[in-house]
């Protein structure tokens, strides 16, 4: 972890910048929907019915 944090502020102070929040949404959208990232964040982000669609049937938590 120190060397993370050390890696990080080494990379402030030459100018570089640490990602910002976007990005970094953007970046967990693509692992979670691969290349339909985009529109999943455009059109339904993190919405109820879209978690319930891509839970495979009779494995949500909604169910007994």
């Amino acid at each position: 972890m120190k060397d993370t944090v050390k890696m990080i502020l080494e990379e402030t102070k030459r100018g570089l910048k640490p990602p910002i929040e976007e990005e970094i949404t953007l970046a967990q959208a693509r692992w979670l929907f691969g290349r339909n990232a985009p529109k999943m964040l455009a059109h339904a982000p993190w919405s109820f019915v879209l978690a319930k669609l891509l839970w495979k049937k009779g494995e949500g938590p909604w169910e007994s």
